[in-house]
């Protein structure tokens, strides 16, 4: 094969400035930025106190879910049914907790079991992928609907 006669065009490398900006984390803050400024400037309610502590109270049960899962999804697995483990937990807590039920537990002991209920189904999860070898896709996946009733 015949070498071809057109020089290579240069290109100049990217400023240090151009490659910060161009990062992904970089356009997602500026995107999140953008986002709360529009917000702010079509209701004078945005960026009160009281929104601000609400967002935050509405926040905290998507965080403590997504916290693990990072961890989940960093070592290469993948939990479909962390979404139903939480609803069966918050389920068993009002059940166990309830003044008018059969158990009628304090909260902290129907706390106790709801916690102790879901590191079981996560177990389960567990034990079915290692032990059995089913991938954890596959595992998760049926363990939502088992789980979700």
């Amino acid at each position: 094969m015949a070498a071809s006669s057109r020089p290579i065009e240069e290109r100049q490398a990217p400023s240090p400035i151009t490659n910060f900006l161009l990062r992904q984390e970089v356009i997602l803050f500026l995107i999140l930025i953008l986002a709360v400024v529009l917000l702010a400037l079509s209701s004078d309610k945005f960026l009160t106190i009281s929104n601000i502590l609400n967002q935050g109270r509405l926040l905290t049960e998507i965080g403590l879910v997504a916290l693990p899962m990072t961890f989940i999804i960093i070592t290469g697995g993948i939990d479909l049914s962390v979404g139903s483990i939480l609803g069966v937990c918050a389920i068993v807590l009002g059940y166990m907790w309830n003044p008018s039920g059969p158990f009628q537990l304090p909260l902290e002991a129907a706390i106790v079991v709801s916690l102790a209920l879901g590191t079981l189904c996560g177990l389960v999860n567990g034990l079915i992928i290692v032990y059995i070898g089913v991938p954890p896709l596959i595992t998760t996946l049926a363990t939502l609907a088992l789980y979700r009733g």
